[in-house]
C-alpha cells in the first residue's frame, strides 16, 4: 500500500504551491517543539508536586538532574539537529521526514523517561497520524515504523530510572500488553493509510472531473474544423480582457478571398481543406498575447495584446505569406487574406471594436490581399500593407 501511494501520490509536495507545504513543515516543527516545552514545565511542576506531598523516592538532586535537566537537554539537542538538518534539505519532502522523525524522537524520550506510565504510548498515535497532512504514505509509513520500533526498544532494552521496577515481559500480562500496544500503534497506522487512500481516491476523482470540465468547455468554445476558438472563445477573451482591465489590444478581421469561387469551382471538401490549413496557419501564431478565432465562414478574426501597430501589421503579413506558401494554395489555388485591423480605444465595447476592424476589412478587400487600419481617432481608415 505505501509503495503504491509513494509512486502515485497525491500529496502537497506534488500539488499547490511551495509556501503551503512550508507552512504545514513550520506548523509540525512547532508542534514538536512545543510539546518539548511543555513536558519540561510539567516536570518542573511535578518536582514542586512531589516535593510538596513528599512523594520523592530519590533525592532532590537526582529528580533534577534525571527528569528536568538530562531530558530537557536530550530534547533540546533533537530540536537543534531537527532545524539544521531541516534547513540544509533541499527538497521539502525530506525537511518533512526530518521533522517527522524529530517528534517521534520527542515521544521516544517522554514515553522512555516515564515507562512507568504506558498511556504516554499514544503519543506515538499523534506523531503518526499528524503525517496525514503531507498526504504521504511514504512518510507516514517511515513514521510508523520508526515509531513502533523505538516503543519496542524502550520497552525491552531501556531503564531510564532503576528506582521503578519496570517488568520486562516477565509473564503472559507483560507480553499481551507489549503486543497489544504494537498492534494499537499498527491499526493507527491503518487507519491513516486507509485515510490517505480514499482521500487520494477524492482526488483523482476530482482531477478527473476537473479534466472532464474543461474538455467540455473546450469543446464549446473549440472551431471542430480549424482548431481555433469559436465566437464563444471570443466572448470568453472579451470577458478576460474586461476584467483584467487590458488597456491596449488590436483586433483584426481576416476574410478569405475568392472563397465561394473555391467552394464552387473545387466543392466544399476542399473550401473546408482551405479553412482548416487556414486555422492550422493561425494557431502557429497564437500565444503570448495572441489569440485567434473563426468568426464564421471564412471570416476569422485576432486579438493581440499589447502589440504595437507596426508589430501586428508584421504578424499579419507574416500570415498572409505563409497561407500562400502552403500547400493546398500551392496545388490547387492561391488564396489571398485581406484583413482589417483597429485599436481598442478607451471605453470601447466589443462590439464596437469589431464594427470598427469590419469597416477596415471591408476597404481591404476592395484590394484583396491588403492590410488596412480604422483610425478611430481620425475616424478613417487607411491602408498599411499590401
Amino acid at each position: 500500500m505505501s509503495e503504491q501511494l509513494h509512486d502515485e501520490r497525491f500529496d502537497i509536495f506534488r500539488l499547490g504551491s511551495k509556501t503551503p507545504v512550508e507552512h504545514w513543515i513550520h506548523v509540525h516543527f512547532l508542534c514538536a517543539v512545543g510539546g518539548a516545552v511543555i513536558l519540561f514545565f510539567l516536570e518542573i511542576f511535578g518536582f514542586y508536586g512531589l516535593d510538596h506531598y513528599g512523594m520523592f523516592n530519590t533525592s532532590v538532586q537526582r529528580y533534577i538532574i534525571q527528569y528536568i535537566l538530562a531530558p530537557g537537554g536530550i530534547n533540546a539537542g533533537i530540536i537543534v539537529l531537527g532545524y539544521i538538518l531541516k534547513n540544509r534539505m533541499h527538497k521539502l519532502e525530506h525537511k518533512a521526514m526530518v521533522v517527522s522523525a524529530m517528534l517521534t524522537l520527542l515521544v521516544f524520550v517522554a514515553y522512555t523517561i516515564h515507562l512507568q506510565f504506558s498511556a504516554i504510548a499514544i503519543c506515538f498515535s499523534a506523531a503518526i497520524g499528524i503525517t496525514i497532512i503531507y498526504g504521504s504514505g511514504f512518510i507516514t509509513t517511515l513514521t510508523a515504523m520508526l515509531s513502533i520500533g523505538l516503543k519496542a526498544v524502550s520497552d525491552l532494552f531501556l531503564v531510564w530510572d532503576k528506582t521503578y521496577t519496570v517488568k520486562r515481559l516477565n509473564d503472559v500480562n507483560d507480553v499481551l500488553n507489549f503486543v497489544i500496544s504494537i498492534l494499537a500503534l499498527l491499526l493507527v497506522y491503518s487507519l491513516a493509510m486507509a485515510i490517505l487512500v480514499i482521500e487520494r481516491h477524492k482526488q483523482q476523482l476530482s482531477n478527473q472531473a476537473e479534466r472532464e470540465k474543461r474538455k467540455l468547455m473546450e469543446q464549446v468554445m473549440i472551431d471542430e474544423l480549424t482548431g481555433v476558438y469559436n465566437r464563444n472563445g471570443l466572448r470568453k477573451v472579451f470577458n478576460e480582457i474586461q476584467k483584467q482591465d487590458v488597456k491596449q489590444y488590436i483586433i483584426a478581421m481576416m476574410d478569405m478571398d475568392h472563397f465561394k469561387a473555391i467552394n464552387d469551382t473545387h466543392g466544399h471538401a476542399v473550401g473546408d481543406k482551405y479553412l482548416k490549413t487556414f486555422g492550422q496557419v493561425l494557431k502557429q501564431h497564437s500565444g503570448s498575447g495572441i489569440d485567434v478565432f473563426r468568426f464564421g465562414g471564412d471570416e476569422f478574426c485576432a486579438i493581440f495584446r499589447n502589440c504595437t501597430d507596426r508589430e501586428v501589421v508584421h504578424i499579419c503579413e507574416q500570415i498572409q505569406q505563409e497561407y500562400l506558401a502552403s500547400e493546398v494554395c500551392v496545388q490547387i489555388a492561391p488564396m489571398t487574406i485581406s484583413i482589417g485591423l483597429a485599436v481598442y480605444r478607451e471605453e470601447m465595447q466589443p462590439s464596437e471594436i469589431i464594427q470598427a476592424a469590419d469597416k477596415a476589412l471591408y476597404q481591404a478587400k476592395e484590394h484583396r490581399g491588403s492590410i488596412c487600419l480604422y483610425d478611430a481617432a481620425r475616424k478613417n481608415i487607411k491602408t498599411v500593407a499590401g
